[in-house]
């Protein structure tokens, strides 16, 4: 199911439970940022194997956990289903505050038994931890992606010619998502239970604001790791920001290009001996004219999908509460968009069938859907694109910078190398 329906869905089901009595308890179980499981992880960053200290991080991590869990299930018993909301909220507010102390114990603890040489990697294990533990909940394509292990994973970072710039901006992304995963952190625990007790109340108005908070930090987590990824791809050479790209786009970009027919045939051709050079080329000069026109489309894609996610989990109280909603002029372009993209394609593969005859080109190419007349009135908060616009109408630029696409950074001048036909 598309996550845009899914999101949808949620949307729905808590303005439908809203009309039920609905306990703090359901709210969904955080996790402790350390348990026992991780003291390998913290005596391999540290090199402290075979040491003393090996032992002492196992209870210290150990006696976390467990004050942690204890402190979790006094969270449950006292906000209970009969328990008022203030005091419900208040309970939400002492764990909050118990899981800092844990945590401000916990480093203060391990600190004596480092090393100076050792305080700087575990500084940076515990951030990466306690992000590692937030990130999870995200919503938004790209809102729980971590990007400083993930990164390193990918094996890329020696392709870097500055390396120390890389980490500059990984370092710079964590400083930038911290106090928006705090923020969000509230919303995480006491959110989808506060939400539905405004709804609930009638409090439509309060229920928006309250939601509208929830999404822009959302918002604000997923643009601020895609600008990063965007930054680090452009530090690379072509070739690896491309294989860079192909990596991560699954976690970063709602749009997941199709493969068409006319992709399936071009990559079957480049394989097939009996077709001529003059004829290989004819086709390569077709293929790398189609590419270049549809990532512009896919480019837009990109845009409106990233606009549409946090729309449509506004949507519901918008229409709610009497407010416009941007979701129908999105989807229009969504539609147009994709047609767009089958037009373009469709005529590839006719072009690519006048040169051969392939068991492909049997069956014409589908024709494209129409697009619905919408006879509703133009919304001119909106560009004709769909995307947000400024006040006088022009469409939202992008950040400066190169981004992301299936394909590799976008460049001011495309010129990329298309595969050849082997």
């Amino acid at each position: 199911m598309p996550l845009i329906l899914r999101l949808g869905r949620v949307m729905l089901g808590l303005l439908l439970l809203a009309l039920q009595p609905v306990a703090m308890a359901e709210i969904p179980p955080l996790k402790p940022t350390w348990t026992t499981r991780d003291t390998q992880l913290v005596v391999d960053r540290l090199n402290l194997t075979g040491s003393d200290s090996a032992e002492i991080i196992a209870r210290l991590l150990k006696d976390y956990e467990t004050q942690w869990v204890a402190g979790r299930a006094a969270l449950t018993a006292e906000a209970g289903k009969n328990t008022p909301k203030e005091s419900a909220i208040e309970a939400v507010r002492a764990f909050q505050s118990l899981q800092r102390q844990l945590s401000k114990t916990l480093t203060t603890d391990i600190e004596v038994i480092l090393t100076p040489e050792q305080r700087q990697p575990w500084s940076r294990l515990q951030d990466e931890m306690w992000r590692l533990r937030r990130l999870r909940f995200g919503q938004l394509t790209g809102e729980s992606y971590e990007l400083s292990s993930r990164f390193a994973s990918t094996n890329l970072a020696q392709t870097i010619a500055n390396p120390l710039e890389a980490q500059t901006i990984i370092d710079n992304w964590s400083s930038a998502i911290a106090p928006l995963l705090a923020s969000r952190e509230p919303f995480d625990i006491e959110g989808p239970t506060r939400f539905r007790y405004l709804v609930m109340e009638g409090r439509n108005d309060e229920a928006f604001e309250y939601l509208m908070a929830w999404v822009d930090i959302r918002v604000g987590i997923r643009d601020r790791t895609l600008e990063a990824v965007e930054q680090l791809a452009k530090l690379m050479p072509s070739e690896h920001a491309s294989e860079f790209a192909l990596a991560i786009e699954a976690d970063i970009l709602p749009f997941k290009p199709r493969r068409r027919p006319v992709d399936r045939l071009h990559r079957k051709l480049c394989g097939d001996d009996s077709i001529s050079v003059e004829e290989q080329a004819s086709i390569h000069r077709i293929y790398s004219v189609y590419l270049l026109d549809v990532a512009e489309l896919e480019m837009a894609r990109q845009e409106i999908e990233r606009s549409l996610q946090p729309a449509t989990m506004r949507s519901q109280m918008q229409r709610r509460t009497g407010r416009p909603t941007i979701v129908p002029q999105l989807q229009q372009a969504r539609l147009e968009n994709e047609l767009a993209l089958q037009q373009r394609s469709n005529q590839a593969l006719l072009e690519l069938c006048e040169i051969v005859d392939d068991e492909g080109c049997d069956s014409s190419p589908p024709p494209a859907r129409r697009s619905p007349q919408s006879n509703t009135a133009v919304d001119r908060s909106v560009h004709p694109s769909g995307l947000p616009s400024h006040s006088d109408g022009s469409p939202q630029k992008r950040p400066k910078g190169p981004a992301i696409t299936p394909t590799g950074p976008r460049k001011e001048n495309p010129g990329p190398a298309f595969p050849e036909c082997s």
